[in-house]
């Protein structure tokens, strides 16, 4: 934890050390702090799938925006088609939203 949170601060641009700062702290249970990092990770690579896929899980088992959830799943696979947990990211997303009794656009 100490490497990356070095790394994130001697470079507030390498995207990769807070992908990997996110891991460390969700896998914690620090997952308010593991979406920020996830959130300025995607921020500064829009397109990094792993990124997007990360921020995207970490938002829907927060279950605190499902929309945005729904959106970065769906860029993910939308980038990476045959990337399966992507799919399979943005079909629970919607059955979550669906079985809530709401949808996402």
């Amino acid at each position: 934890e100490v490497l990356y949170k070095r790394a994130a601060a001697s470079d507030p641009s390498d995207s990769l050390a807070l992908l990997h700062l996110g891991h460390l702290l969700r896998d914690r249970g620090d997952a308010r702090a593991a979406e920020r990092y996830f959130k300025r990770a995607v921020e500064l690579e829009p397109t990094n799938v792993n990124s997007l896929l990360s921020y995207g899980q970490q938002v829907a088992l927060g279950r605190s925006d499902m929309q945005t959830a729904e959106s970065l799943l769906a860029m993910a696979a939308k980038l990476a088609p045959s990337d399966a947990e992507a799919r399979q990211g943005l079909e629970w997303v919607r059955a979550a939203c669906a079985a809530a009794g709401g949808s996402v656009p």
